[in-house]
């Protein structure tokens, strides 16, 4: 994926240059999407991070590209994901789920995670962010922002990140998923 620019900590941005990348690629857009990784209490942990070890963050948002079952077997997905940099870019879903979902992890229901799978034509048309999500108190960022301009979709407001996170919104875009709906969505 020459040419694309990764920025540490706006990985929203990261799959949004993504997913434009792999439509314009030629990639079927019904097979590409945006998968938001959050729940109520903003906190989802994540395994095999470019942080090392365990991380929880408030949300993660990753690419999956899934290929239908054609001459070269049964169907596959393939994950995107600059911020998992010990697997391979792509990674095939079922490595990806186990080293960095990692359902069968017994966590504390604080951190279950819940899942948006948002088709990448719906995400390229509708995602927005102004980048506020990122600035302290103070006004400076907490981590350097992307040294392009920020994402604004016509017709929506300077920014709808919190949208995409909030998994009790079902009336948003996309359809959400806990981990056994990901792996059969996926797997």
């Amino acid at each position: 994926m020459a040419g694309l620019r990764y920025t540490f900590c706006y990985c929203e941005e990261n799959v949004h240059q993504l997913c434009r990348a792999l439509v314009a690629g030629g990639s079927a857009e019904a097979e590409c999407f945006a998968v938001w990784c959050s729940n109520a209490a903003q906190k989802v942990p994540f395994w095999n991070r470019r942080d090392g070890g365990c991380v929880v963050w408030d949300y993660h948002v990753f690419c999956a590209v899934r290929r239908p079952a054609g001459q070269q077997g049964a169907a596959s997905t393939l994950v995107y994901d600059p911020d998992a940099p010990l697997l391979p870019f792509p990674c095939p879903f079922e490595r990806y789920c186990a080293e960095v979902l990692r359902p069968q992890q017994r966590v504390k229901p604080l951190y279950r995670k819940l899942f948006r799978v948002v088709p990448a034509a719906d995400f390229l048309k509708t995602f927005s962010s102004d980048r506020s999500h990122m600035l302290t108190p103070q006004g400076t960022y907490y981590a350097p922002p992307p040294t392009y301009p920020p994402i604004q979709a016509e017709g929506q407001p300077p920014t709808n990140l919190a949208k995409f996170k909030d998994m009790t919104d079902h009336g948003w875009v996309g359809s959400v998923a806990d981990d056994a709906q990901i792996v059969q969505l996926f797997g």
